[in-house]
């Protein structure tokens, strides 16, 4: 909130016009449920499943990354769940097909989604919505 400078000759203005214009991020929630989450180069599923290079930075050249997220929820959840890429003008570039879930207490799972590299060099966001509302969000940067 800090970073926020009033400007001259701007009318004041409340948080939720700070969020819908990007300069002011949606908290997070349910954010408890979410044990850890990333990015990696391949995920290997199989009886064991295997997160291969992870990293947050990846080249124009690769085709696809995976956005990752282990649950471990405190209570039973019950909804749907869509990843969400932004570019740094917090603009929508793409967005996952929601899923639902339906995950018990204590339980390890993870959501996952294979996102294709963009062409465009830069810093862009991924979030994890559940029932509409960040749960997770972290930066993967895309180098030329």
């Amino acid at each position: 909130i800090a970073s926020i400078v009033p400007r001259a000759g701007v009318q004041p203005s409340s948080f939720d016009d700070a969020r819908v214009r990007g300069e002011l991020l949606e908290p997070l929630v349910g954010d408890k449920h979410v044990l850890s989450g990333g990015f990696a180069a391949d995920i290997a599923r199989g009886p064991i499943v295997e997160l291969r290079a992870q990293r947050r930075e990846f080249s124009v050249t690769e085709k696809q990354f995976y956005a990752f997220v282990t649950w471990s929820p405190r209570e039973r959840l019950r909804g749907e769940t869509t990843f969400r890429v932004y570019d740094e003008a917090n603009r929508l570039m793409g967005s996952s097909d929601p899923r639902k879930i339906n995950f018990r207490p204590n339980e390890l799972v993870m959501s996952s989604w294979q996102i294709p590299v963009f062409k465009q060099p830069g810093l862009y966001r991924v979030e994890l919505l559940f029932a509409g509302k960040p749960a997770w969000r972290d930066y993967v940067r895309i180098q030329p």
